[in-house]
């Protein structure tokens, strides 16, 4: 709770600024990414040179590297924190790696090429293979038993779903962790292993087994192209890519959306003069990763919102996400150095993310997020008030403080964001088109005297929307700058209520400040009643 009530104090929340988390550089990069808390250590699985980094997280280095069989793809460490199991799927076998020693142990034969692997809470390593026989239908799921007086090490599970394909190489954008197809992950207790399989190129079977069983409890077919999982600390949910599941029935509970977020997702420039925004998380290359706060009181996440197109763009996974582990609600957002490629981890204590990226990993400092400008509007609901008459002159102009929940110098903007041109998106989809962001021709003022030259195709009634935007300047205080919005008197032809929403940037903030509506109501002095405005996010298409 006290790590929820931290970072709702110093996030907010969709533009583009300073960014947060230090890039470490991994010639290769990594199919995996293991933290051992007790000795301060990430353990990187590097297919492209057979071995497994060493990294410490107190000197901020590579110790060491241990070598392993031919191509490494995944890891797990075993429940009492000695040793390192890692499935080597050329070499068809498991390397065990003493953890104190940082050499390899045994390595152990398997029947079967094998790329996912989790310990459950009695040691025990199940390993998910891509199987042999007819239709690969045989040594799919095998059990390997540490215990020296195992009667048989390595064991079969009986009924299994179906196994996944072998490692698409070379990979998918390089991304080495994209190319293997079966994921396994344990809950934090050890009782139960979640996974996920590839088995062709366009589903994915996601399961749940039973470690005291040995058993597969229940399983369902998935239409999406991630593999990555992430799992709640009470193991009651868990994330595959960007959809939330319940353990006990594999029921979709919620999943990553535009309508989640406060801020639109990504701005492209386009050719007509104004920038086009991306209104959803990209399906067509399910790309990134999650992973639960320690307190289970938020999900981490980032993934792909790169517009749909095709051929298809190069991912943008650049933001992070802190979501509601309930509806995956965003809750607020930062900006990131480079891409994610998939799997992160969470310190115990929530100070920090490990995350894969292109370059390697990146280290996320949620306990140093302070110390960096955060912009924070005081509202993202305004209204605007006029009658004919001057009784609501005091509503024709309010303020909005942007305030600085960090630390360090802190600057701010407002654009005018509209729809111009737009196509619907449809649920879990998107289109390149979106809402534009036009450009004022003054430093701070949101609203364009004219029309920005070279915008075509704009029909009357949406120039008229344009033009009654309301004015908005933005006034540097010591207190930090302040957004002055004004009734604008086109908005004031006609009785009604119109809004405008409007970007809120800073360069300095490394957050995602939220997007501000403001509305402008235009009434009778003697009407009764009043206009509470209520904040919403941002996407005109989704509900």
């Amino acid at each position: 709770m006290l790590l929820r009530v931290f970072l709702f104090a110093v996030f907010a929340l969709a533009s583009y600024g300073s960014t947060v988390g230090s890039v470490v550089t991994l010639v290769g990069g990594a199919s995996d990414i293991v933290l051992d808390e007790g000795r301060n250590r990430l353990y990187l699985v590097n297919s492209s040179q057979d071995r497994v980094e060493v990294y410490s997280v107190l000197q901020r280095r590579f110790l060491s590297s241990v070598r392993t069989d031919a191509l490494p793809l995944a890891a797990a460490m075993s429940r009492d924190r000695r040793f390192l199991y890692v499935t080597c799927h050329n070499g068809a076998s498991l390397n065990v790696i003493d953890l104190e020693r940082l050499d390899l142990r045994t390595r152990v034969s398997l029947p079967a090429r094998p790329e996912g692997v989790a310990v459950g809470a009695d040691e025990r390593v199940l390993i998910t293979t891509i199987g042999t026989g007819a239709n690969n239908a045989q040594n799919t799921f095998l059990v390997y038993d540490p215990s020296p007086s195992a009667p048989i090490p390595v064991a079969n599970v009986l009924i299994t779903p179906p196994a996944p394909q072998p490692p698409v190489l070379p990979p998918l954008a390089g991304r080495i962790f994209l190319a293997n197809r079966s994921q396994l992950i344990a809950t934090q207790d050890g009782s139960k292993i979640i996974g996920v399989n590839a088995f062709n190129q366009t589903q994915r079977v996601v399961f749940v087994y039973d470690v005291p069983s040995a058993a597969v409890l229940r399983s369902r077919y998935v239409g999406d192209t991630s593999t990555v999982l992430s799992v709640s600390p009470d193991g009651s949910k868990f994330m595959m890519g960007l959809r939330l599941f319940d353990t006990e029935t594999l029921t979709v509970l919620a999943q990553m959306n535009a309508a989640n977020a406060p801020f639109p997702l990504s701005t492209n420039l386009a050719q007509q003069g104004f920038n086009q925004v991306a209104q959803q998380f990209n399906l067509q290359q399910n790309q990134g990763g999650s992973a639960f706060a320690p307190d289970g009181s938020m999900i981490f996440g980032a993934f792909n919102i790169a517009p749909i197109q095709n051929p298809p763009a190069r991912a943008n996974v650049t933001q992070f996400f802190v979501c509601d582990p309930d509806n995956l609600l965003i809750l607020y957002g930062l900006q990131l150095p480079e891409n994610l490629a998939g799997k992160m981890v969470a310190a115990s204590d929530g100070s920090a993310v490990y995350a894969l990226s292109d370059s390697g990993f990146t280290i996320l400092p949620l306990a140093q997020v302070q110390s960096n400008p955060i912009a924070v509007p005081d509202t993202t609901a305004v209204l605007l008030a006029n009658d004919q008459c001057g009784v609501l002159a005091d509503l024709n102009t309010q303020n909005i403080p942007v305030r600085n929940a960090g630390r360090g110098r802190m600057t701010a903007t407002a654009t005018l964001l509209q729809a111009i041109g737009t196509t619907p998106a449809p649920l879990g989809g998107g289109t390149v088109q979106g809402p534009a962001i036009v450009l004022p021709p003054q430093p701070g003022a949101g609203l364009p005297g004219q029309l920005p030259a070279g915008i075509g195709n704009v029909t009357s009634q949406q120039a008229q929307f344009l033009l009654s935007a309301p004015r908005v300047q933005v006034v540097n205080t010591p207190d930090g700058p302040v957004l002055r919005a004004q009734f604008n008197p086109a908005a004031g032809r006609q009785p009604g209520t119109v809004y405008h929403d409007f970007l809120v940037q800073s360069s300095e903030a490394i957050n995602i400040p939220p997007m501000v509506r403001i509305f402008q109501n235009q009434r009778d002095p003697e009407a009764k009643g009043d206009i509470l405005p209520i904040p919403v996010n941002y996407s005109p298409n989704e509900g």
